[in-house]
Parts: C-alpha cells; structure tokens; sequence
C-alpha cells in the first residue's frame, strides 16, 4: 500500500523504460520490454513487484527515487532505456536502492533483435540475485520461457497489447480494442503456438463483450476460443489461466470456474494485483466479505495507484457501509491520481447522501465543473438530492437539462431517462404524467429484456415499473422471477439489488408488511438500501408512513 511505514527488502518496482529509437513510435517496443521484464520479475513469489498500471504513470517525469519508493511501497527501482535499429537492439537498466537512491547495479546489452528475449531474462535473473531472492526451478524455467521464434509477430503482439492495456483512455474504445483483435489475429497466424497471443486476443474479447462494445455470443464465443487454445498450448501458462478465468467471470457468471482458474493463475503469478481484484470481486459476488477485503486490499497493496482497483476497494467498502473507510480510499486514490480529481471529488458528495447528510452533499456537487456527467452519474446524484430535499421541480429542472437517453442508476445500469421522469413526476403527485413516464420507461425495459431475457436486474426493474403503474400481480411476480435469477445466495451483490426492488416493489402496491420483512433482512445484508435512501427519498414513502 502506497505510504505504508514497513517496506520489505525484497520489493521491486519495475518504471517506464525510455524509447531512445530514431522512430518515436517505438514507445510500444520499449513499454513491452519494460514489461516483460516486470512480468518476468513478478513471476518470482519470493518478491513483492509492483504491477504495471502503478508505475506508468512515472513515464518522462524527473523522478525523485526516494519519493517513489515511498509512495509505491518499495525499496528497489529499475529504470532503463531500449534502442532498436534495424535488427539490432540496444537496452540499458539500472537498479535503484530507493531508501538512499544509490545505484545498486547497472548494465547495458548490445544485441541482434533476436536476442531480446534472452536478454529480457538475464536483466529479471540479475535483479532477483541482487535483491537476494530465491527463484524455484519452476520460476526460472517460466523466467527463460521464449514466447515466440517469429520476431515480426512479437512485434505485432507488443503492438496490440499497448492498444488493450489503454483502450479505455482512447476516443473510440471499440475500434482501438478490434485493432488490438486484427494484430493478435496477424501475430498468430505467423506462429500458430504463440501462447501469449492467444491470452490476449481473448482479453481484447472479452473486453468488448464486458464493456457493453459489442455484447453478443459471437464475440464471447471469440474470448472463448483462444483462451482455450492458450491452455492446450501451455498448461502451465499463468497469462493463459487468467484469460479463462476472465471468460468464465464476465461471460458465464461460473464464480467457482473462475475462481478455480484463478488460484491456478496466482500460482504462476504471485505478484499480479489483477488475480487478487478479480478473486476480490468474486469474493464479493459470493458473499465472502472478509475475503473480499483481504484480497482487494492486496491488490492495492501491489496497484497502489490504479483508479480501478481503488474504486473496487471503495465499492467494496461502500456495499459495507463502512463510508469512512470508502472516504479514505478515495482520498489515496485522488492523491495518486489528481487527473480523475473530479470523479473522486464526485464520489464524495455520493457517499454524503448515502450517509443521508443533505446539506454536506450540496457543496460537493455545486462545485463539479459544468459538463461534467459520466455516463449521468452527476444527473442521478443531483435528482436524488432533490427528491430528498422534497423538491421535485428542481428535479425536474436537472433531468431536462441533461438530454441524456439513458442514465445510470443505484444499481450501476443504465436506466431511460423516462424512468426518472416517472419518479419526479410520483413525487409530484401527477397521476397521469407518472403513467405515461412509466409506460415511456416500460418499452425501453421490454427491448432489453428482449435481448435479455434472464437479467434479473431488467426484470426486477420492469416489476418496478409494473408496480407504479399499479400492476400488482404481474410486478409481485416480476420481482419474485427476478429473485430465481439473481438469489442472494449465488449473487450477493445482483442479489442485494433484486431484492431491495422486491421490497419497493411490496411497498408500491400497499403491502408494507412484505416490504419491511425484506428491508429488516437487507439492513443487516451488505448492498441494500442505504441511509440516505430510507429517510429521504419519496420512493419510500409507504414504509416510513407505515413505520
């Protein structure tokens, strides 16, 4: 954890290595180097390296030594420089002591370009005899693994695997990701047994598929495929079990398949900080709570300074409402990254109201710059500060405002903005207007479901709309089919959320006593409503009267 008081000897941070060829757009060339050379290092369990995403961000800055090693949590530093001409390659490294910035050890490599792989395997052997850590015979054998006898497809795959590891901060994230699938594709239809290739060309998979780019089965059919193809090439390839772990997560919601691969991966590769938060995330899906923050806590540990997997760390706490300790971690994650300030700055005022403290929500969201609203996330915070605030044209005033089609809600999925307009309009007590939002929200609902059919989050959020409509039977049995589809027991997150619309459910259609008995169980279940929405919002309004 970045700040921590206790810095192990054995712990290594692997920076950006300088791209010093003629051709500028080498910097991939020079990246993949540096990070093979961390994944090298970090397939060594008896050292502590820190993961990629952390120490990217030191890319052509003065680098103050001491002050990295302590923000990091390391006591060694590699830097280095590559030099690639023609077929010839040049790579220089330098090992820091961090605590006193005295340089350790240094040496530069002149080479043909065949010999990168080689050499990328002395410099990670040099350091972990430096650092005086033990490598297994298995590690070393991993360590000197060549991955490709095919140069240009080497080239081809450090490409795509620049593309895939920066999609999300490109203007076109899906193209950017299929460029990545057309490199991969060319890399191994040069060598058809490039293992590593084929890890990738599922991740870049299954990034679209995740990330909404191009949610089909064909293209979970295309993260499957080479994930596989990966493991029937190398058993033993951590890299590779990752990949299946990630098809098995994101495309098949088999927690126990992931998790198994997972643990394999994690035997191949101690030190990577996404197996811990992806085993943290499952670990919350699964309801193990304690685990869950054992495991989020560790990948922080080794990606001190990656909004991602900070965030998750938040979430997680946020799901417990442990709001302080969410604070806190938006607060390390907005000083190791003052570019997303804003976000962070975001998050504060959301986890006011969850703590249902009006007046100290307020400033924090005046004070986002205007325009700011990802994927509505500012909307949504500004309409429920509203409604609590018993203002329903104000409400009104910030849906219009936005001109968004869809905009995110409490449980993290994009909502029609009718669906808002159906709450306002509740909350104002217009019957006919709420009917017709409803309806509106109702066929936006019905095309995803269509999509969708097993959604229980979809079909928990018709029953909610069935409900204001006052369907009460078809919005009882929505809610009740949304729970066969998304339990508690098999999904506590998805779970928590089906359930609390279950109970507004019941209250909408005037049976309190069901809606409580649900809202008893979910006050002592991590994911159900919060504070802030019990006591404020109208959508609530029969239970407190009832109470």
């Amino acid at each position: 954890m970045g700040g921590a008081a206790f810095i192990p000897f054995k712990s290594i941070a692997v920076l950006p290595f300088d791209n010093f060829s003629d051709d500028k757009q080498d910097t991939y060339f020079a990246d993949g180097i540096q990070d093979d050379i961390l994944t090298a290092l970090s397939q060594v369990s008896d050292l502590k390296v820190i993961s990629r995403n952390s120490v990217m961000q030191y890319r052509a800055k003065a680098r103050n030594m001491r002050e990295i090693g302590q923000a990091l949590g390391v006591a060694y530093l590699l830097e280095g420089s590559v030099r690639r001409a023609n077929d010839k390659v040049r790579i220089t490294a330098q090992l820091i002591d961090a605590r006193n910035d005295q340089h350790v050890w240094a040496e530069h490599y002149d080479r043909d370009l065949a010999d990168v792989f080689a050499i990328q395997s002395e410099v990670a052997e040099n350091i972990a005899t430096q650092l005086k850590a033990n490598i297994s015979p298995s590690e070393k054998a991993a360590i000197d693994v060549r991955p490709t006898r095919d140069l240009e497809a080497f080239d081809l795959y450090l490409q795509a695997k620049q593309l895939i590891n920066t999609f999300s901060d490109t203007p076109d994230r899906k193209e950017t990701l299929l460029k990545a699938v057309r490199l991969l594709d060319e890399a191994i239809s040069r060598d058809p047994n490039f293992a590593l290739a084929y890890c990738w060309a599922s991740r870049a998979n299954d990034d679209l598929y995740w990330f909404d780019l191009d949610h089909t089965p064909a293209r979970l059919a295309q993260a499957k495929a080479p994930a596989q193809k990966a493991l029937a090439l190398a058993p033993d390839l951590g890299e590779a079990h990752l990949a299946q772990a990630m098809f098995y997560y994101h495309g098949m919601r088999d927690y126990a398949q992931a998790r198994e691969e997972l643990a394999t991966a994690r035997r191949f590769l101690p030190n990577n900080a996404e197996i811990f938060s992806v085993t943290g995330l499952i670990d919350r899906r699964q309801g193990r709570w304690d685990d869950a923050l054992k495991n989020q806590e560790k990948a922080a540990e080794l990606d001190p300074r990656n909004p991602r997997i900070l965030g998750d760390l938040a979430i997680l706490y946020d799901l417990l409402r442990r709001y302080d300790e969410e604070q806190a971690v938006f607060d390390r994650a907005a000083a190791a990254n003052p570019a997303n300030a804003t976000y962070f700055q975001m998050m504060r005022a959301s986890i006011e109201l969850e703590k249902g403290n009006i007046k100290t929500a307020r400033p924090g969201l005046d004070s986002l710059p205007a325009g700011y609203d990802p994927a509505g996330a500012v909307t949504f915070t500004r309409i429920s500060l509203a409604l609590y605030e018993r203002d329903p044209r104000a409400a009104e005033k910030i849906l219009a405002a936005s001109n968004l089609e869809e905009i995110v809600g409490g449980t993290g999925s994009l909502l029609p903005s009718s669906w808002f307009e159906a709450l306002i309009a509740r909350a104002q007590g217009d019957g006919q207007k709420t009917r017709g939002a409803f309806n509106a929200a109702r066929l936006k609902i019905e095309a995803k479901l269509h999509d969708h059919p097993d959604d229980g989050i979809l079909v928990a959020q018709l029953g909610l709309i069935d409900a204001g409509l006052q369907r009460k039977q078809e919005a009882i049995a929505e809610g009740l089919r949304a729970v066969e589809l998304r339990p508690i027991s098999s999904d506590a997150i998805d779970g928590a959320a089906v359930l609390s619309s279950v109970a507004m459910i019941y209250a909408w259609v005037g049976d309190v006593d069901s809606a409580m008995e649900r809202l008893v169980f979910l006050a002592k279940t991590p994911g159900g409503p919060d504070f802030g929405q019990l006591k404020f919002d109208p959508a609530w309004d029969a239970v407190r009267r009832d109470a």
